[in-house]
């Protein structure tokens, strides 16, 4: 259990400093760059860990996938988005 929890910590932490670091960069670049560069980095990551354990795509569940996709760049896209009350 100890364990879990420094992980847990340690997660909140980085996805804390990578949202800091979003919000500096989208006062110079576009948020849908941003959205997209963060999409194909998390892609390939994926891609690299589900390679290391031998783990195969399913072809089940598609359509939800697809799904869960679309909404996940809707919330990316408004969470990286600087609110103008921060300026």
């Amino acid at each position: 259990m100890k364990n879990g929890v420094i992980l847990a910590v340690a997660s909140a932490f980085i996805f804390s400093i990578m949202n800091v670091f979003v919000k500096a960069a989208s006062e110079t670049i576009p948020v849908s760059e941003i959205v997209f560069f963060r999409s194909v980095i998390g892609t390939l990551i994926i891609l690299f860990l589900m390679r290391r354990a031998d783990v195969s795509f399913s072809k089940k569940g598609v359509p939800m996938l697809a799904l869960r996709g679309c909404w996940e760049l809707c919330i990316c896209s408004r969470t990286f988005i600087p609110l103008p009350i921060f300026h």
